[in-house]
């Protein structure tokens, strides 16, 4: 990657290296240009070529809402304003911010005793880079594992080979609040996200469940819109008990979506989105009962409402959106539906999750064909309307309908 241009405050000066080479030992403090406080326990620094190493154990950096520790040796570039670290380490980012003195005087190590609202751990590398305007990103490299609760009932998770969280200037005027929050994050390699919620505390019954996985996925937190590359799985789990219609594609049970190429998810208004997912797509649902229903296609797009609770740490941890229910499931492009008592193929399916009614249809010149387990001979027609919580099938004929 080229390097920006070189318009980062002098960070050597700020430490107030002004020799060429200089090796300290023992307890050393770095500040860094951007406000942060390194604490180590040695420094090798080069004038000339603007670089300084850090060394632990017990490396610590301190910055205004975070706390980067567990690491055994930090590299400071001040061309890139940048630092990179070598091996794990653990990052904590807290909803409230911390006062890191400006001067260069020596600062106690930090001892924060709240939980964070986010904590990420890794095991070969990190690069953090400090931007403009209060931005910033931190790129966590090898097993990383990062794990927030935005409430006491949500447990929202991310794993990947590498993670990148992005950070923006916080939203709103309070003076307490955090003055950045996540904005964005990327995890790429076997990557996963995942929110967990519970009814209640101490609930002894299964959470419900919204996990998503693929080789690439690109998470806007703001707007909890989101984008996978590649082949990958959605799994929706709601095992809560409730009013639900028995057969068909119900909300609840688990519902488990994969796909070939790609899936984008997209906010249509409040807490309703468009999932749409592009290859090969599958989706197998299994509702409370034990019923299980099948559909595959090329396209198939999911209008699901997630169910969002303010997080108790605002902006600082991970907000995955909540759970999520299932509206309405529209596929086209060669599409086949299995249920017990029934197999259709069809060019569209559109179904409502809260009526229970599938609209059924071919392409001009094509025939929907239902075949029923006690029928020998399929059914054809051009359109037909399928009551799946009752399972039963009218026939839209040219002046009106019909029931076979």
């Amino acid at each position: 990657d080229t390097p920006p241009a070189d318009d980062t405050p002098d960070a050597f000066a700020s430490a107030r290296v002004a020799v060429e080479t200089i090796t300290a030992e023992s307890e050393v403090q770095l500040a860094l240009a951007g406000g942060e406080r390194v604490i180590a326990r040695m420094l090798v620094a080069d004038q000339d070529k603007q670089q300084a190493a850090l060394y632990g154990p017990d490396l610590v950096v301190l910055g205004e809402q975070y706390v980067l520790d567990r690491v055994d040796r930090l590299d400071l570039d001040r061309r890139t304003g940048r630092y990179r670290i070598n091996g794990g380490g653990r990052f904590r980012n807290f909803a409230t911010p911390t006062t890191v003195p400006g001067d260069a005087g020596p600062i106690p190590r930090p001892q924060r005793d709240e939980p964070p609202a986010l904590i990420a751990e890794w095991t070969r590398s990190a690069l953090y880079i400090e931007e403009a305007d209060g931005r910033g990103s931190l790129t966590l490299g090898g097993n990383v594992q990062a794990d927030s609760r935005p409430t006491d009932l949500e447990l929202s998770t991310v794993r990947g080979d590498e993670v990148t969280l992005l950070f923006g200037p916080a939203a709103g005027d309070d003076d307490t609040a955090a003055t950045q929050e996540l904005a964005r994050l990327q995890a790429r390699g076997a990557a996963e996200l995942e929110s967990r919620r519970w009814r209640s505390i101490g609930a002894t019954d299964a959470p419900r469940v919204f996990h998503i996985k693929g080789p690439e996925i690109d998470y806007d937190q703001r707007t909890l819109e989101g984008f996978v590359r590649g082949a990958g799985e959605l799994l929706i789990r709601d095992e809560w008990s409730g009013a639900d219609g028995d057969g068909g594609f119900a909300t609840k049970g688990t519902t488990l979506l994969r796909w070939r190429d790609r899936l984008e998810m997209t906010r249509l208004v409040d807490e309703h989105f468009e999932v749409a997912m592009d290859g090969d797509v599958t989706c197998l649902s299994r509702g409370l009962d034990g019923s299980a229903s099948t559909l595959t296609g090329q396209r198939l797009q999911a209008m699901v409402v997630r169910s969002r609770v303010e997080a108790d740490g605002g902006g600082s941890g991970l907000d995955l959106g909540g759970s999520m229910e299932l509206e309405r499931l529209y596929g086209d492009g060669g599409i086949y539906v299995r249920t017990p008592e029934r197999d259709v193929t069809c060019d569209v399916f559109d179904y409502n999750v809260g009526t229970g009614l599938a609209e059924v249809r071919a392409t001009p010149g094509r025939m929907v064909s239902v075949l029923s387990a006690d029928a020998g001979e399929p059914l054809r027609h051009e359109r037909v309307l399928w009551n799946m919580r009752t399972d039963t099938i009218t026939i839209f004929r040219g002046a009106g309908v019909g029931v076979p």
